[in-house]
């Protein structure tokens, strides 16, 4: 007789594993494995065991496994609690469980805040109930959806009250990280701000979408006395969007007239990456990191304005209690370079608009003339012109906006440019930075050969 628990995300496999003992202390024989290895498992189970799956993303992801589980615990008898990750995600998973509703409404309770003592609770709770014990069980413990990590509320009613002349760096995170004791890159971040003479406030969050016209936790969270942002900056350690977008590619906010979150913070937002393989598997990979990654983590988040930063945590595997348990581990060089990056953000905050430089960059290529700028079905130039625009009403200091995106382009174009073709000597001198032909020689031989061969081939000595 056991309980076979079957999960999606590391931080539920290392709370389980890493407490592993302590439940079979208590007389309880549990086990714990991702719904992915769930064959491996499938031939030892029978009529006087209990599975409970906890599944995040709705049936679109695990439903073949899930539905699997279903059949064999029907065939089985077996109480099958089919849990979606929170109460409020995806209903539809629930409809696969064999258990009774009121058991697996229960169970859900207990893991909306996903804590080990919550964990040790619900095991005793399903122990009782269908294995035979007589261990008793609390009722569940409540954690906050979001709030400050413990030891920070002082800090934060500080900084509401306060007009403090410190840099003030928030860190969203997710919860279930923070439950799971599964944060260290966000220690790490944290130490890292300190060390830098700024002040760090650190943010678990639980699901980021709210309902249209609710004030976000995070936005009543951080609104200081004097209904401004209290923090400078902000880094997203998180994943996906507040947006609504659709299969098609357009984008709905749950109000169009409504600001998004981010938007009312009123303060840049560096989105720093978490990725799910190991850092030698993305040191490995050309593209950097792995295609789910790519999508949960870059191009979700930038419909919500975020500036993409990049990667600081990895999954590695970790020996506990016998099981290789996955864990987040922070690259240091990484993230002291991330805290650089919130530090000069911050610092821009206290400067005037007329005090700042802003460079745009327009892609040029191939180098022709005719490409700068390309983007097919977009007027680059006149996007751009409506952009200089805007920052001069914003006070930034900007004279001689080109009328026209003719204008803009020509005058870009008597500049320098890599288009040889029109290049003259004239433009070249009007170069802002040279390199001279010795010292150009001296770095090309120390070039690898096969990129030596590269250049010259395409574009001659």
């Amino acid at each position: 007789m056991a309980i076979y628990f079957f999960v999606s995300v590391s931080s539920d496999f290392h709370l389980f594993s890493e407490n592993i003992e302590e439940f079979r202390a208590l007389g309880i024989e549990a086990e714990v494995n991702y719904l992915s290895d769930f064959s491996l498992v499938e031939s030892r189970l029978d009529s006087n065991d209990v599975v409970v799956s906890r599944n995040f993303g709705g049936l679109s992801f695990q439903g073949d496994v899930l539905r699997r589980i279903n059949s064999i615990a029907k065939k089985k008898r077996i109480p099958f609690l089919c849990l979606p990750g929170f109460k409020n995600d995806d209903p539809s998973v629930l409809s696969l469980s064999t258990a009774p509703l009121d058991i697996c409404n229960q169970l859900l309770s207990y893991y909306e805040s996903f804590s080990f003592e919550n964990l040790r609770e619900s095991l005793k709770y399903l122990s009782d109930l269908y294995l035979g014990t007589s261990l008793g069980w609390l009722e569940p413990e409540t954690c906050p959806e979001f709030g400050p990590l413990p030891g920070y509320d002082d800090c934060l009613a500080r900084l509401k009250s306060d007009n403090s002349k410190n840099k003030i760096i928030a860190i969203l995170f997710y919860r279930s990280h923070f439950l799971a004791n599964d944060f260290e890159p966000i220690q790490m971040i944290i130490d890292a701000i300190k060390k830098s003479g700024s002040v760090a406030l650190p943010i678990y969050c639980s699901m980021m979408k709210r309902s249209n016209g609710d004030i976000h936790p995070i936005e009543r969270i951080l609104r200081s006395d004097q209904n401004a942002c209290v923090a400078n900056v902000v880094i997203d350690c998180l994943s996906y969007t507040t947006a609504d977008v659709s299969t098609t590619g357009n984008i709905a906010r749950v109000n169009e007239d409504v600001e998004g979150l981010f938007s009312k913070l009123n303060c840049p937002v560096l989105h720093a990456l978490y990725c799910s393989e190991s850092e030698a598997d993305w040191l490995k990979n050309p593209k950097g990191m792995n295609p789910r990654d790519m999508a949960m983590k870059v191009v979700m988040p930038e419909f919500d304005g975020k500036i993409i930063a990049h990667p600081i945590g990895f999954v590695e595997q970790s020996q506990k209690n016998g099981r290789i348990v996955p864990l987040y581990k922070g690259n240091s060089e990484r993230i002291d370079r991330l805290v650089s990056l919130a530090n000069n953000y911050a610092e821009l905050g206290f400067n005037e608009n007329k005090d700042k430089k802003i460079a745009i960059i327009l892609t040029n290529y191939p180098t022709q003339n005719a490409r700068i700028g390309n983007a097919v079905g977009l007027d680059t130039p006149a996007s751009l012109i409506r952009v200089l625009r805007e920052l001069k009403n914003n006070g930034y200091d900007i004279e001689n906006i080109p009328e026209t995106g003719d204008e803009l382009i020509h005058s870009l174009i008597n500049q320098v440019t890599y288009d040889t073709e029109f290049l003259t000597e004239t433009q070249i001198e009007l170069a802002p930075a040279q390199v001279d032909s010795k010292d150009y020689k001296v770095r090309h031989k120390a070039f690898p050969e096969k990129n030596k061969a590269e250049m010259e081939k395409y574009w001659g000595q």
